[in-house]
């Protein structure tokens, strides 16, 4: 509930978390808190297939809310660059929520080379076909993902409480660490921030690609992931 009332104030359908404050009963699960350590990455990403690893490490390091990584289409990323302009709502695709959000994602050499890599295993390259679609062409469903895939890869691992949310702080985190507030407001499209990044987001800034960069660096599993193959 206080994941579901995150993505809520995040979406701006609500000003805050009410539950923020409760008190968790404690229980023998171990709880990894509200963004994965740097040790537990390459633990998320090791029963990952290369799609869904793929998938992973874009959240992690674009810091995309669910629904924004599965919508873009193919017609949608440019040479290091993903344009952001829908986002995926049970199940439709609707234009982003705000003008702030619609802005394009810089993409690290790295995950832009395994996104061309990707493109290349892929049935459908068609340029409206959806970069990451279901079986059946559509959009997948960003609870199936995190339940069906995410949270299955971890639930032997001892990371616990992995969700969507969780990848997104770990990317606002660790970005926090090796650039300025305002370069992680614009990599995040936080529209209410309204001071710093109203016009700063309409492009993506030198200081924002060089810190995206970083962070895609210190991100990487160790021992690292090469386009197409597994972690060794």
């Amino acid at each position: 509930m206080n994941s579901i009332l995150d993505e809520a104030v995040e979406r701006e359908f609500i000003i805050k978390n009410p539950a923020v404050e409760l008190a968790v009963p404690r229980s023998g699960k171990r709880i990894t808190g509200v963004h994965l350590k740097l040790v537990q990455i390459p633990i998320v990403l090791f029963n990952l297939s290369d799609r869904d690893r793929l998938i992973v490490r874009m959240f992690l390091v674009l810091g995309l809310r669910p629904g924004e990584l599965f919508a873009p289409r193919w017609n949608d990323k440019g040479q290091n660059s993903l344009r952001i302009d829908s986002s995926i709502t049970d199940g439709i695709e609707v234009e982003t929520k705000t003008e702030g959000s619609n802005s394009s994602a810089w993409l690290p050499v790295s995950i832009d080379t395994e996104l061309e890599w990707w493109r290349s295993a892929s049935k459908d390259t068609v340029p409206e076909a959806f970069i990451f679609p279901s079986a059946r062409g559509t959009a997948i469903n960003t609870n199936n993902f995190l339940f069906r895939v995410l949270k299955k890869a971890v639930k032997e691992s001892g990371v616990a409480g992995v969700t969507h949310q969780m990848l997104r702080h770990t990317c606002s985190t660790y970005m926090a660490q090796i650039t300025i507030v305002k370069d992680v407001q614009a990599h995040l499209r936080h529209t209410n921030a309204k001071t710093t990044l109203e016009h700063y987001i309409k492009s993506v800034p030198e200081s924002v690609r060089m810190a995206v960069e970083s962070l895609d660096h210190l991100l990487k599993s160790k021992p690292g992931v090469v386009a197409g193959g597994k972690a060794n």
